[in-house]
């Protein structure tokens, strides 16, 4: 759809009145002048909270009670049918507009409003401006004429697209209202509504209205659905608004049920009740739901403008009145025909009927039925298109009032997302030292209807200190470690703290609801920094003081440039985070001329103890060399700030060496196997022989190994140490046939300096069982001449005995 449009053209008057002295403290406006006199307003100075919306039902502000060109009203007086902004007085006539299913609106008059409209509900919407004006929006419709000031306007209107205003001449700069009603869609959603004023005159157009500025929006929540049985108010009906079928959740303290009053749309939910009902779900369509005792009484109404028919498949329909002459009831009592042609208002006709529910348990059926055109149902045909379905589960006695799991939620948040409801999906069990742990948690019955006040009683194991209060009020800490109170059970919030400031400590909590225990978890709130653990310790570069560590030596996916990592844990062993690099410092007592600094960087402090993101589970550090090889065995200090304490880490050898001279390169075995996986190591050594850093890049390299293919990656740009005694290792995949083979590996950065192609030499085999064939007849040269030694011997027996 496109937006409404309101254009200025033209030369202006500067026509100053006594009426303007009373803007000037909501906009500031610089009159300029060049050929023709044009306006352009510079600031925007936002609406003060004195005039700001009130509630809805409360009066209307008026449209010059705002910002001129930089607010936005909306109507909150209500009336069936919406009606739109009159184009009279501008400080008055704002008591007229209406709007129709507004349930909520905020205070704002800006950019970041909210409201909440039932589908099919209408907004009236106003503003004062002096320069081009649009009203969008990203769904629903824009209804009515807009209207201004000046009866003189030129209107245009395009058919389904919107109504748009040319400025007269003598109008530009004046203020003037503008307005415009504003239907929301069917469909239950989130939409935004937009004002937008030219920032120059005719800048804007029907097609480009977000080339103006935004001077309003607003946040709308189109609701859809029904409140709870028995704690809600019944849904109320829009003229406006789509075909549905209705029951009244709120029930009847009469002892009968009530049927909806038919004579007035806007009304006709008030006087409705049910009787017996335990549960509704929120839907309104075809795929309701409801819990009802037996013998118990639905109040059913619904908006139509064509014949209807109710049809259930059991229990009875009964009291229905309608804006019509008379209902026709089946012989059985389980269809009902409304004859809406007869009725007074056809195009806003309310129908209600009274389903009374079976003395026998089970689950039934309520189904409303629409004529698609005027009389196409009868009295004896109550098929036609369905509007709207209830599945009726009928019950003997109520399950509701006792605790049910099934409906009934909890679980652990963490401190930072402040206050939320329960979701039964744990966010953490896992806290940081001197955070405050929460459990939240809401209770229900078997009808998922929160439970009535009872005893609570809240007790944690290892003397952690808990308190209960209502979810969303502020955190206070408890003071023990059971907590017995009488109040409802919905949205409640456990608070568990450290009893012990510093140390950790892990609890079970247990939750229990007049004796039945509906919640139990096992939390850890951590202690600060008791044990620091060094490993990874690379090999650094010489005189290094500038550029200290290589991000390929951590090599984890952070980026991170370090040559060690350090791990922290409290005095349970749980991993924690150092609250930050300020409390790290080298032992100087430990640092020598050949190590001299020990350094970490906030960017490389840890910030998770989660095993999703493992990589900063741990902190980063570099060492500062001297100029000459070596190493010493240092010690890294953390002081925690809340309590002083220093934690000192166990010694670790750093190592510093020069950058790679030369090389060697060698096989992790003499002969291998066909499909043998094989490792060669490349050992770096500095000008001075010393096992190389592992700061420092090689470059590229070149390896040829005949028969062998390579599995691990090159890196093409590095091939730098990967461990810390300057040595790097690739591996091969071996194939190819038997015989003693040659590789040649080549680092062209090194050999063009002083290093020497490394020439590795090995063995493959085919590694197959098979025995040779001359060693296969010489076993069987060697058998037959046992055999003959064995046929001799016997015949030397044989010839003995005779």
């Amino acid at each position: 759809m496109l937006p409404i449009i309101l254009t200025s053209a033209g030369p202006a008057r500067l026509q100053i009145g006594m009426c303007m002295l009373s803007k000037r403290l909501s906009s500031r406006v610089i009159w300029t002048s060049t050929s023709s006199l044009l306006i352009s307003i510079l600031s925007i100075i936002p609406i003060s909270s004195a005039n700001a919306h009130g509630s809805v039902g409360s009066s209307n502000l008026a449209a010059n009670a705002g910002t001129v060109n930089g607010s936005l009203f909306v109507a909150t007086e209500l009336a069936a049918d919406a009606v739109v902004h009159p184009s009279t007085d501008v400080a008055t006539t704002g008591t007229v507009a209406r709007s129709s299913g507004l349930t909520a609106k905020d205070a704002s008059s800006g950019t970041a409003q909210t409201a909440t409209v039932g589908a099919g509900g209408v907004l009236s919407l106003y503003a004062q401006v002096s320069t081009s004006a649009a009203f969008t929006a990203d769904g629903g419709t824009f209804t009515g004429s807009a209207v201004s000031m000046n009866a003189s306007r030129t209107v245009t209107t395009t058919p389904s697209t919107g109504v748009f205003f040319t400025m007269p001449v003598a109008d530009t700069g004046t203020a003037t209202p503008v307005a415009t009603l504003w239907q929301a869609p069917a469909t239950a959603g989130t939409y935004t509504v937009n004002l937008y004023v030219s920032n120059a005159t005719n800048q804007m157009s029907a097609s480009t209205a977000a080339n103006g500025t935004l001077a309003g929006k607003i946040t709308v929540t189109v609701s859809n659905q029904h409140e709870a049985a028995g704690t809600g108010s019944n849904y109320r009906l829009l003229t406006t608004g789509p075909s549905q079928l209705t029951v009244a959740v709120q029930n009847s303290t009469t002892g009968a049920g009530i049927v909806s009053a038919a004579t007035d749309v806007a009304s006709a939910h008030t006087n409705a009740r049910s009787l017996g009902l335990l549960v509704k779900d929120s839907t309104v369509g075809t795929a309701q739901t409801a819990t009802v005792l037996t013998s118990g009484r639905l109040s059913l109404y619904a908006l139509t403008a064509t014949d209807v028919a109710f049809t259930a498949s059991g229990g009875t329909f009964g009291s229905a009145p309608g804006n019509l002459s008379a209902a026709t009831y089946s012989n059985t009592v389980r269809n009902v025909f409304m004859d809406v042609s007869t009725g007074a208002n056809v195009s806003a006709t309310t129908v209600a009927v009274i389903w009374s529910a079976p003395s026998t348990a089970g689950t039934y059926t309520i189904s409303m039925d629409a004529s698609v055109s005027t009389n196409q149902l009868s009295t004896t045909d109550f098929s036609g298109s369905l509007v709207g379905q209830i599945t009726v589960t009928v019950v003997a006695a109520s399950a509701g009032g006792a605790y049910s799991a099934a409906y009934s939620l909890c679980n652990t948040r963490s401190n930072s997302q402040g206050h939320g409801l329960a979701t039964g999906i744990d966010t953490t069990t896992a806290f940081e030292n001197g955070h405050r742990a929460y459990i939240v948690f809401d209770l229900d019955d078997a009808y998922d209807a929160s439970l009535d006040a009872g005893a609570i009683v809240v007790s944690a194991t290892n003397s952690a200190l808990v308190n209960l209060l209502a979810n969303g009020s502020t955190s206070v800490a408890g003071t023990t470690s059971t907590v017995v109170a009488s109040r409802a059970p919905t949205n409640q919030v456990v608070t568990i703290d450290q009893p012990t400031a510093n140390a950790p400590v892990t609890t079970t909590v247990t939750i229990t609801f007049n004796g039945t225990t509906v919640c139990t978890k096992t939390v850890t709130i951590r202690g600060e920094v008791a044990a620091l653990a060094i490993t990874d310790v690379g090999t650094e570069d010489l005189s290094n003081s500038s550029s200290p560590g290589s991000a390929v030596w951590i090599g984890d996916g952070t980026n991170r440039v370090g040559s060690f990592k350090v791990t922290a844990r409290d005095s349970a062993g749980n991993l924690v985070k150092p609250v930050s690099a300020t409390g790290f410092s080298a032992d100087s007592a430990t640092l020598t001329t050949t190590v001299q600094a020990i350094t970490i960087s906030s960017a490389n402090v840890a910030t998770s103890v989660s095993s999703s993101v493992a990589a900063w589970n741990y902190s980063v550090g570099t060492f500062t060399c001297g100029s000459t090889a070596g190493e010493s065995s240092v010690k890294l200090k953390y002081t925690n700030p809340s309590s002083g304490t220093v934690v000192t880490s166990p010694a670790f050898t750093a190592r510093c060496a020069d950058n790679s001279y030369t090389y060697t390169a060698s096989f992790d075995k003499a002969s291998y196997v066909q499909g043998d996986i094989a490792t060669l190591t490349v050992q770096f050594l500095d000008s001075k022989g010393n096992k190389a850093n592992t700061t420092t890049s090689n470059g590229t390299v070149s390896i040829v190994m005949p028969f062998m293919t390579a599995v691990s990656a090159t890196d093409s740009a590095t091939n730098q140490a990967t461990k810390s005694d300057g040595t790097r290792s690739y591996t091969f995949t071996v194939g190819g046939a038997d015989g003693t083979f040659t590789g040649i590996v080549d680092f062209p950065n090194l050999t063009a300096v002083a290093a020497v192609k490394a020439i590795p030499v090995y063995k493959i085999t085919s590694g197959t069982a098979d025995t040779p064939f001359t060693e296969v007849l010489k076993s069987v040269i060697a058998l037959i001449a046992s055999i003959n030694k064995q046929i001799q011997a016997l015949q030397k027996l044989i010839l003995q005995r005779r």
